[in-house]
């Protein structure tokens, strides 16, 4: 395929891997970068006779959703990060609070205008991790970032 047969195919450009929002847990976020939910098909094997045959039986979801957010001059990012990671009932982590039927987070990819192209309804997102925040004297023309990996019972793509 030459240029101009590229170009044709695309003539209305491609969607911005920088133009997203964020909705969760009821806070809309700006994070400086997001990674998009995964899933595959599980297959069941079948080989008694001839050819070796899969067939799909269940959709599989994968992966951790990471988000990086810059940190605000009063730390409540992390705060609040920290705050939503631990719903105490007892002084730990809580798994009843995780939701599997309602949507908690949203990840939506936008067009030049602001208008969602595509929204990811991510269901019963929890926080597994709060990643190590490096911070030194050596840093001074940067901003503090803290990244967070969520997991997810499942997502819908509309």
């Amino acid at each position: 395929m030459n240029p101009s047969q590229f170009k044709s195919q695309n003539r209305w450009g491609f969607a911005s891997a920088a133009r997203y929002s964020v909705n969760l847990f009821g806070m809309k976020l700006h994070p400086e970068s997001i990674t998009l939910p995964s899933k595959s098909v599980s297959v069941f094997t079948h080989s008694l006779y001839g050819p070796i045959v899969q067939y799909p039986y269940r959709e599989t979801f994968n992966d951790n959703i990471v988000m990086t957010l810059p940190e605000d001059a009063f730390g409540s990012i992390r705060w609040n990060m920290e705050f939503d990671m631990y719903q105490t009932e007892g002084g730990g982590a809580n798994p009843g609070s995780i939701k599997t039927d309602t949507v908690n987070l949203t990840i939506s990819q936008d067009d030049l205008s602001d208008k969602p192209i595509g929204t990811y309804s991510v269901y019963g997102a929890y926080i597994v991790s709060i990643v190590p925040t490096n911070l030194g004297y050596g840093m001074q023309n940067e901003t503090a970032k803290v990244q967070v990996m969520l997991k997810y019972y499942k997502y819908t793509y509309a």
